[in-house]
């Protein structure tokens, strides 16, 4: 490790791990860290007890704990700048057992990412934080629907250039070309689709096959991203979990 790495650890571990939100605070944005801040704060068993079909887990892992790899690092560094929040990937709660989604194991069985199934004690026990919310206008028919609707893509592989794409309408605001405006909503395709997508827009997708019209945050569905679920009206943040606790 040189010196400049040195600095870097204990200045991501000291000065911003006490900054209110957690290592990434400087690129958080207003709205998003004054909700994150208001959210209470359980134990790891606390969380699991609290998690139903159909919630939504964002999570993020803190810089503190990722492996000292200049690639990881840049990586986290762009995604939280980009969505201006800590909180970059997010799943699906498929029962009290188990989530579901992308990115929700660390791979090693496979270079590809794709909707997987993953043990909820494993998700919590590993060095990350996480954040449970709970759509609070969806009916638990919803909400298993969706989860149903989940289960039915494991295997699908995540799309790089989608996240492309949706960052390109928002940094645009769906204004020049927007990728995804003759993507179609109807039900019944999106049922059958097998084109693949990213973590948090199948969630999205799962909900309107579901039944659930309202979206998230009042972005398309195929232009979701996690801190929208944080910022929407209808969903409870109901708790946190930090790393450590």
């Amino acid at each position: 490790m040189n010196n400049n790495d040195l600095f870097e650890d204990i200045y991501y571990d000291t000065i911003l791990s006490n900054s209110g939100i957690n290592e990434m605070s400087f690129l958080v944005s207003n709205s998003v860290k004054n909700i994150l801040n208001n959210i209470p704060i359980v134990t790891k068993k606390e969380f699991i007890e609290r998690v139903e079909p159909g919630d939504i887990i964002t999570a993020f892992k803190p810089r503190s704990v990722i492996k000292k790899s200049n690639k990881t690092k840049v990586t986290s560094k762009i995604m939280a700048s980009i969505q201006t929040s800590p909180y970059t990937s997010s799943k699906m709660v498929f029962n009290k057992k188990y989530v579901i989604g992308y990115g929700v194991t660390d791979l090693k069985m496979s270079q590809v990412d794709e909707v997987r199934l993953y043990p909820v004690k494993n998700i919590v026990s590993e060095r990350q934080e996480l954040c449970l919310i709970k759509i609070s206008d969806a009916t638990k028919d919803q909400k298993r629907k969706a989860a149903s609707y989940m289960k039915s893509k494991l295997g699908l592989e995540y799309n790089k250039s989608d996240v492309l794409k949706s960052v390109w309408d928002r940094f645009f605001n769906r204004k020049i070309f927007p990728f995804f405006k003759d993507e179609t909503l109807d039900p019944e395709v999106i049922k059958e689709m097998q084109r693949p997508l990213f973590c948090s827009s199948i969630i999205a997708l799962a909900y309107i096959v579901a039944g659930y019209k309202k979206g998230f945050n009042n972005k398309h569905p195929y232009d979701t991203w996690p801190k929208d679920f944080i910022l929407d009206d209808n969903t409870e943040k109901v708790c946190k979990v930090e790393y450590g606790y």
